[in-house]
């Protein structure tokens, strides 16, 4: 009997190879011993801890299914609900709670688009909503105003995808912006000069350039 060692296993592939033993031992279930006092042969343990295997991987193929690319948790009660950290309730207390991501967007002071998400954090619902009020409008809104858990890269290259201004802040604006001691320390890699050569340099004068360049 061959079997191919792999670095990533399915379980039909597992449930062959138990079959497969059982074949080549003429194993019969129905004589296994179980419980205190018998002790199980080399080849049952074997057959046991086969199955055994290709039912726990079963059950992460219907765990990462039931998850999907997006997430990385999920509710046992409620399959589309996410943990998240909630805010800190009356006694002070941090909670991580199954719920979902609402988000209302509002235009003149009128609930104009509202979207609900599994996503935990604001920057991934951004797109999503303003998708969603494409849908229901037609167009896009010219400013679409945020604060700044929605200011991201990615949020940004849509925006001008869009034709839409860039009015979210990213999340360091306020430090970077007004905080002296933070714009002024020279260990800091955004404080890092850039040389006429167009090379950054540390405060050391050490170069820091790419591994990889992109041509």
């Amino acid at each position: 009997m061959k079997l191919c060692i792999n670095s990533e296993y399915a379980p039909e592939y597992l449930k062959e190879a138990a079959e497969q033993y059982a074949e080549v031992w003429q194993i019969n279930e129905a004589m296994f011993v179980h419980g205190r006092g018998h002790r199980k042969t080399t080849q049952q343990r074997h057959y046991e801890k086969l199955k055994e295997y290709a039912a726990k991987l079963e059950e992460y193929v219907e765990k990462i299914k039931i998850c999907g690319e997006d997430r990385n948790s999920y509710s046992k009660t409620d399959h589309s609900a996410t943990f998240m950290r909630i805010k800190t309730d009356y006694m002070g207390n941090d909670q991580l709670l199954p719920a979902y991501n609402v988000q209302v967007g509002v235009a003149d002071e009128y609930i104009a688009v509202v979207d609900v998400n599994q996503y935990r954090s604001d920057m991934d619902c951004f797109i999503p909503l303003m998708n969603k009020f494409y849908t229901t409008y037609g167009f896009y809104p010219k400013y679409p105003v945020a604060n700044a858990g929605y200011g991201s890269y990615n949020n940004y290259i849509f925006c001008e995808q869009q034709g839409m201004e860039k009015y979210m802040k990213f999340p360091m604006f306020k430090k970077e912006t007004t905080d002296k001691k933070y714009h002024e320390d020279p260990f800091r890699a955004v404080n890092f000069p850039i040389w006429k050569d167009g090379i950054m340099r540390c405060p050391n004068g050490k170069k820091l350039q790419l591994p990889h360049r992109i041509s």
